[in-house]
């Protein structure tokens, strides 16, 4: 994952989740699915709520056991 990081702070609407892998991994976002281009970067873009957002990324290859990662980021209500 190159951006955001790990508790990122935002006030916007949505994230870009935005990063590379294997081109034949398949990999999800809170379980959707994920497109990746030839080269496996991929560009997702996922809404957020006010507060926490618990972001669950996947990503697996064949016959292999799934990779796990957590990604936080808060949604600051600026209208306070």
């Amino acid at each position: 994952i190159f951006e955001p990081s790990n508790n990122f702070k935002t006030a916007e609407s949505s994230v870009s989740i935005k990063g590379k892998t294997k081109p034949e991994v398949q990999m999800t976002i809170n379980n959707e699915k994920v497109l990746l281009d030839e080269n496996g970067n991929f560009n997702q873009t996922v809404n957020l709520v006010v507060g926490l957002n618990n972001l669950q990324i996947s990503a697996k290859k064949k016959h292999s056991k799934v990779s796990n990662l957590e990604l936080m980021i808060l949604r600051e209500n600026l209208n306070n």
